[in-house]
């Protein structure tokens, strides 16, 4: 979890900014922040995700996800088809740190208590095992279809795993 609090990875490639940073980056004051999600499929096809606000708690509160109205091109993963799909308003997990709330949550007919400890081995914001996961697996493109550990976006990418993802973010 320490990791995904701090940040990693190099800016010129694969970074996570850190939870502790973007949580100070959304709480400015009199600043409400945006967020557009950038993403390109197996296919090589580009799509969209904006969602008008968007911040996430502190430590304390577990990091929990809040976001406003979605537009876009790739359908809403963040809620999701289901109710019990919906990861707006849910705790980050991470491998030492179950917070998705599973007891056992479903994927086809496999049952899982973490879903980012025995299933997708990333840091995410779960709700039984989600729609959306950008912190997955990275898999080639002559190897992206079928892994349920691979970077996706089920409402537009629904079996393959993404070959390019940014989350930016927009305070004004």
């Amino acid at each position: 979890m320490s990791e995904y609090e701090k940040g990693f990875g190099h800016v010129d490639f694969e970074h996570w900014l850190g939870l502790v940073y973007i949580h100070a980056l959304t709480h400015q004051t009199d600043k409400k922040c945006e967020l557009r999600v950038d993403m390109r499929n197996c296919k090589g096809k580009k799509g969209y995700a904006v969602y008008k606000t968007f911040e996430i708690g502190n430590e304390d509160e577990k990091y929990r996800l809040s976001l406003g109205k979605y537009r876009g091109n790739v359908g809403d993963a963040f809620r999701g088809l289901e109710p019990s799909e919906n990861q707006d308003g849910n705790f980050f997990s991470a491998v030492d740190s179950d917070n998705d709330d599973c007891g056992p949550c479903f994927v086809g007919d496999e049952a899982f208590d973490s879903c980012a400890g025995e299933l997708y081995g990333s840091g995410w914001w779960f709700s039984n095992c989600g729609m959306a996961d950008l912190n997955g697996m990275w898999h080639p493109k002559d190897s992206c279809r079928g892994w349920v550990s691979g970077v996706y976006w089920k409402t537009w990418s629904n079996i393959d795993s993404l070959l390019f993802s940014e989350l930016k973010i927009k305070c004004a």
